[in-house]
This record gives structure tokens, sequence and C-alpha cells, in this order.
């Protein structure tokens, strides 16, 4: 069987695909609202996208996440050609639990600017601040 065929065969089987009826008016989840579906050469299609059958999606999702590029990558290379109902929150569920991903976040702690904001002063040059640096180049001239 070719590949082609094994995934029109899935898809025919797929227990959640099956149960999708387009008639009555469902929500199955917040990327799943106003879903546009066609069948195109045995293919079901989202506009450009193949709904996948969830026999697949575990085997897509780890080869989009290898090399741990995070949430947002993995979304743009699975989205950009695949969909099924609530891909998004399975990829979140997915590198939100993926080991490599947390110890890597554990070891590269995020910066801690303030992002507090600055007093205001009651007066002009109440404080005078100076952030001082190495020593300027001399200038090649002098008043």
């Amino acid at each position: 069987m070719t590949a082609f065929n094994e995934l029109k065969s899935l898809l025919r089987n797929d227990l959640q695909l099956t149960i999708f009826d387009p008639d009555p008016p469902t929500i199955l989840s917040s990327d799943a609202y106003n879903i546009d579906l066609a069948v195109d050469k045995g293919l079901l299609l989202k506009a450009d996208q193949t709904v996948l059958p969830s026999k697949l999606h575990r085997q897509l999702m780890n080869k989009a996440h290898e090399g741990h590029p995070g949430i947002i990558i993995a979304k743009i290379k699975l989205c950009e050609m695949y969909w099924w109902p609530s891909i998004t929150m399975e990829i979140e569920e997915t590198i939100h639990h993926c080991q490599g991903c947390q110890d890597s976040a554990k070891s590269n702690p995020r910066s801690t600017i303030p992002t507090d904001p600055l007093p205001l002063l009651k007066a002009s040059w109440e404080k005078t601040v100076i952030n001082i640096t190495r020593p300027f180049a001399t200038a090649l001239y002098q008043n």
C-alpha cells in the first residue's frame, strides 16, 4: 500500500475525524472554529493544510520538535502544512512535557531586567545617575 493510500485509509478510519459532522455548528476547540474542510483526491483538507489522523500526530510532533526549537517554531513547522482538531494545544502540551526543553530552560534562566516603572521625582535634579564606562579615547585637539 502506498503512503498516499495509507493516509487516505487512516483518515477514513480515524475516530476523531469520523465523529465530525459539519451540519450542526460545533466548536471542537479554539483552533477549530470556522473550519472549512474539503476533500481532494481522497485527502481531507482545511484550506492548504492536510488534515491528519490522530495516529500520525505524535510522529509529526516529534519530527517538528527535533532539536527542541520551542513552541513557536514547532507551531510554525506543523501548522504551515497540517491541521487537526486542537493541534496548537497538543503542540504546547508536548513541548511543556519535553524533558530536554525543561532541562534547557533550567540551565538558561531568563534575564532579570526590572520591569517596574521608575519612581517619579518631586523636583528637578533630585537624583542624578551616571553610567561609568571604560576610559574614553583622548581627543586629537584640546580647547
